[in-house]
């Protein structure tokens, strides 16, 4: 339309300037001819400006639903899926077919919002039967307010005015003074268009999604399961940056399948005949359609509007407002697509879009509204901080418990716990218990057992020790014990050079090979297995830093290879949360690592497991200094804890992003804190942390 009203005002203006009676022929004539389609079609938007909404005979909102034309619709809003895109890709896809299927069928209103709730709008006689089928493909849902349902609609219902009828009527005489005495016609056509049903339809429904799509260029595409994956991710991420709410309808017949076999027909006979490019591309894009349907997907009339335009395949269009009778009849449709496509439109795949419907709740913010953490986002990766008492470990706690009960055996818990106090876990959920102290864990792989082991002494990472650990690495398959590794390693020192540096490793693995003395093969026991269940390692009677970091690494790096290997097509959902308690303990060498020009294996995962799957949570005291730019340049969310004057200073000092006001509310009372999101320019101060009542009464009986 805009490059035709282009052609045709340079057109008319240099006949103007030519010869005016060739202008009268082409305004009259040509012109017409060229934009009558538009112009007819473009009596919709003129009638929804003109009447300030879509003209209704009736409409009544009460606490059972909304009546509009005599069509009665009750909601449902959707409270989560046991299948999702994120966990079990393969099985929610199935069921995310099968419900676009029901959408079509009972001709259903879906409702995005921009805070992330999932709405359905549904006949009241088949409400019922759907609500039958949803159970069956695990979709909890409860029923709402016809309040509430017209909230979602974003309705505004008034008396109907004619008061922007005037706006039309000024074109006419506009029209007259250059002649154009053909197009006369319009605005005729379009006043009695929109005032055509004055006396019968006295009232308005402004429904405020002023963008609709028109064309969907996904159903052209190629789809697989790594293309839906990325595509659901990718569009989720844009509607919730763009604050967008999302009315979304479909509908299947076979005209629209016809009409795309015979639209590629004819596209392709153009090409026989014209050989131009133009058309064999097109005719490209029809081929994968054709391809698509004969491998069983089906073919939608897709309408979809939104309050706000984001990035997407979607080709927009502004209308004044929504066509709501027409949208209810389901038969209003500009655009269609593919069921693959639609698939990223189900819960199944935007079930995490709202930031507000978290993973777990942090706490309440000063107005009161829920603060969560999720996985989702710019990075999962959490830092707690806070002195001592100040319930860092409870926090933590309150957020694993929170996680398992809603993801389940979908997600590992690995706990590093250097005091015990995650214990209360046990009573909570299904949690392995191991001290390390009394029980010695190893690993089948060299390459872990010498990075912890360069880990718990930056040392050991340069010189001749350091060239003589690299050197044990190659060619040392099957050592999986430090005992083992002591012989490679003395088998290797064949010089005075590599021998000194033999002694010297042994003498600063001495912590680590007393920790493994008097425990026989039968009684190790190998991480790998454990890492199959929830788990806590108890580490409170380890008293050496070395054999604490070594410990430590030796758990994240299994850790790390773990989900590397079960993450084939990153990014991946969530499947391991780690906490490691008392964090300092394990962070505190990067200063001598950069300083020794070592590369820093912890900040190496903060910056990598993202993709794979895997959340990190720090839990840390001052002092702050043995946190590098890497490590806080891939945390996602800063938990700031309140405390005392020193305290609050220290941090301060320490944490970018933090304001006078955020340092007086840090001083301001007990269990207050402070959240910073990546990428978010304020903090946010919340009132009260959130503990689950389970998680109270466990600590009160305790």
């Amino acid at each position: 339309m805009r490059s035709k009203l282009i052609i045709v005002i340079i057109a008319a203006v240099t006949t103007y300037l030519i010869d005016h009676r060739v202008y009268l022929i082409i305004i009259n004539t040509l012109i017409p001819l060229i934009l009558i389609k538009d112009l007819v079609g473009f009596r919709e938007q003129v009638r929804l400006f003109i009447n300030d909404g879509d003209p209704i005979e009736s409409v009544r909102i009460s606490l059972a639903g909304i009546m509009v034309n005599g069509r009665e619709l009750v909601g449902l809003r959707v409270l989560g899926v046991t299948y999702t895109f994120d966990s079990a890709f393969e099985e929610a896809l199935a069921r995310a077919r099968a419900l676009i299927r029901l959408f079509s069928k009972y001709r259903i209103i879906i409702l995005v919002s921009s805070s992330g709730d999932y709405i359905i709008g549904i006949d009241k006689d088949t409400y019922q039967e759907l609500f039958t089928e949803l159970e069956r493909l695990n979709i909890k849902v409860v029923r709402i307010n016809g309040f509430e349902l017209a909230n979602a609609l974003r309705l505004r219902v008034r008396r109907r005015s004619l008061v922007r009828l005037p706006l039309l009527l000024l074109f006419i005489p506009l029209l007259i003074t250059v002649s154009a005495y053909v197009f006369l016609i319009f605005p005729i056509l379009y006043t009695i268009y929109s005032i055509g049903d004055l006396s019968r339809r006295k009232f308005v429904i402004n429904a405020e999604f002023n963008n609709e799509v028109i064309r969907d260029l996904r159903a052209t595409m190629v789809m697989d399961s790594t293309m839906i994956k990325a595509e659901a991710l990718s569009f989720r991420s844009r509607v919730f940056h763009a604050h967008a709410s999302i009315l979304l309808v479909i509908s299947s017949n076979d005209e629209l399948r016809d009409w795309v076999k015979s639209t590629a027909s004819r596209v392709y006979s153009k090409f026989l005949m014209l050989r131009h490019v133009r058309y064999f591309l097109s005719y490209k894009d029809f081929e994968v359609t054709l391809r698509r349907i004969q491998q069983g997907e089906d073919v939608y009339s897709l309408y979809l509007a939104s309050t706000a335009r984001f990035d997407s395949s979607f080709k927009w269009r502004w209308v004044p407002s929504l066509p709501i009778s027409k949208v209810l009849n389901a038969n209003y449709s500009r655009a269609w697509s593919m069921e693959l496509n639609l698939a990223t439109l189900t819960p199944f795949s935007l079930q995490l879009i709202n930031e507000k419907r978290g993973l777990a709740i942090i706490g309440k913010d000063v107005n009161g509204r829920d603060i969560y953490w999720s996985f989702s986002g710019l990075s999962p990766h959490t830092l707690i901080i806070g002195p001592t008492g100040a319930g860092k470990t409870t926090l933590a706690m309150s957020i694993a418990y929170q996680v398992k009960r809603r993801l389940g055996s979908n997600v590992r818990l690995i706990i590093i716990d250097p005091h015990g106090h995650a214990n209360i876990l046990n009573r909570l959920i299904s949690i392995r218990i191991i001290d390390l102290g009394k029980s010695r864990v190893v690993t089948n792989e060299l390459s872990a057992l010498i990075e912890s082991i360069r880990m718990s002494n930056p040392l050991l990472s340069i010189g001749t020790e350091g060239a003589l650990l690299r050197m044990a690495g190659i060619g040392g398959d099957g050592i999986s014990s430090i005992n083992e590794l002591l012989k490679r390693l003395e088998e290797l020192s064949n010089n005075i050079i590599l021998k000194e540096a033999y002694y010297n490793l042994y003498n600063a693995l001495a912590p680590i090979i007393n920790y493994y003395n008097d425990f026989g093969r039968n009684m190790l026991l190998n991480i790998h297995d454990l890492l199959n269940d929830d788990i806590i390692f108890i580490m409170k009677s380890i008293l050496s830093d070395e054999l604490l970091r070594y410990l430590t690494m030796l758990i994240l790096l299994s850790v790390t290879r773990r989900a590397v290997s079960e993450c084939r097509n990153p990014p991946c959902p969530l499947k391991y949360l780690v906490i490691i308690d008392e964090a300092h303990n394990v962070l505190k060498l990067p200063s001598e690592y950069r300083m020794l020009g070592v590369d820093d294996p912890v900040e190496r995962m903060f910056r990598e497991l993202r993709k794979f799957g895997v959340a990190l949570f720090a839990l840390m005291q001052p002092p702050l200094n043995v946190l590098n730019e890497g490590i806080l340049g891939n945390v996602g969310t800063t938990v700031i804890l309140s405390g005392n004057s020193q305290y609050v200073s220290h941090v301060a000092s320490s944490i970018n992003g933090m304001d006078n006001d955020d340092t007086l509310w840090l001083l301001s009372g007990q269990y207050r804190a402070l959240v910073l999101h990546q990428g978010e320019p304020r903090s946010i101060r919340v009132s009260q942390l959130y503990v689950p009542r389970e998680l109270i009464m466990e600590k009160t009986n305790e």
